[in-house]
């Protein structure tokens, strides 16, 4: 019946989370681009935009992969350290 559904209507397949291939691919490469863009950020030293790139995905659900939750407590703490030496 799910697929049923899912396959009159394109809409109704994301919320019954059988997204078609394309679909799927489409999304994997936006997590890829959004994760790409935080790397980017970090590397001219942009670590608030970094996290912030981090936290996009987090919104829509999406699980951080491992080396990303390592980047994120460096990239905090490279963030506080910028604000504390600004502040001084």
């Amino acid at each position: 019946m799910t697929r049923d559904i899912a396959a009159s209507d394109p809409g109704a397949a994301v919320a019954c989370g059988t997204r078609s291939a394309r679909d799927h691919q489409r999304h994997q490469a936006a997590v890829a681009n959004t994760l790409g863009w935080a790397d980017e950020a970090a590397g001219r030293d942009d670590y608030h935009d970094a996290l912030a790139w981090l936290r996009t995905l987090e919104a829509i659900g999406e699980i951080l992969p491992e080396q990303y939750l390592a980047k994120r407590e460096a990239w905090t703490r490279r963030a506080r350290a910028a604000a504390r030496a600004e502040a001084a």
